[in-house]
């Protein structure tokens, strides 16, 4: 009796270490990034917004939204703007990509940046943000 239980302990113990590789394996090959975000005023009407992502893996394609967001008083947050967002697809595991967006000297903005990548049927993102 207390071999079989031995035994059922170290099978539970081997599953769960093999499952933990797996999983790790699945999110781990295209999940990580190395990524540089910047968001600084050009004019009193104008900023840019920048976003330059690697992929640690072999991605079949990597994608960059930049959306622009507003800072409401009334709701205590930031909020998107009325501003549409702009996107960038390419089909590698690397991307760059700058927009220009019109802003207003009286109010306070930040950039929400997506990036995502795609690897077969799986896909993992990252939000960044940056004040301006």
């Amino acid at each position: 009796m207390k071999l079989k239980k031995q035994t059922l302990i170290i099978a539970v113990i081997a599953l769960c270490i093999l499952s933990a590789n797996i999983c790790f394996a699945q999110e781990g090959y295209c999940s990580v990034f190395s990524t540089n975000v910047s968001f600084v005023k050009s004019s009193a009407t104008s900023a840019k917004a920048s976003v330059s992502s690697k992929s640690n893996g072999a991605a079949d394609k990597m994608k960059a939204t930049l959306r622009l967001q507003v800072y409401s008083t009334s709701k205590g947050k930031y909020v998107n703007s009325s501003a549409d967002p702009v996107s960038k697809t390419v089909s590698s595991a690397a991307i760059s990509f700058s927009h220009a967006f019109k802003i207003s000297p009286s109010k306070k903005y930040r950039i929400k940046i997506t990036v995502s990548s795609t690897t077969g049927s799986q896909t993992f993102s990252k939000n960044y943000y940056k004040v301006l």
